[in-house]
């Protein structure tokens, strides 16, 4: 998003798992994005599983890469 309102899908099967209360940064007018930690969900019925301490980073080549993960 240029405009922080109006958003399109880039991808559609990320590389990471399915969250909640995470953190995601948008920089230089969105071509770069970063994601935080959060907590997994329970495909079944949504509720929250497990705490997720990984940083995952995306820039102009649309592509999620994996920065850190912590224990």
């Amino acid at each position: 998003s240029t405009d922080g309102f109006s958003w399109y899908l880039i991808t559609a099967n990320a590389p990471f798992t399915v969250r909640t209360e995470h953190v995601l940064v948008v920089q230089d007018g969105g071509s770069r994005m970063f994601l935080y930690g959060g907590h997994g969900l329970n495909a079944n019925n949504g509720s929250s599983v497990n705490s997720l301490n990984d940083a995952w980073a995306m820039d102009t080549s649309n592509t999620w890469n994996n920065r850190a993960t912590y224990r």
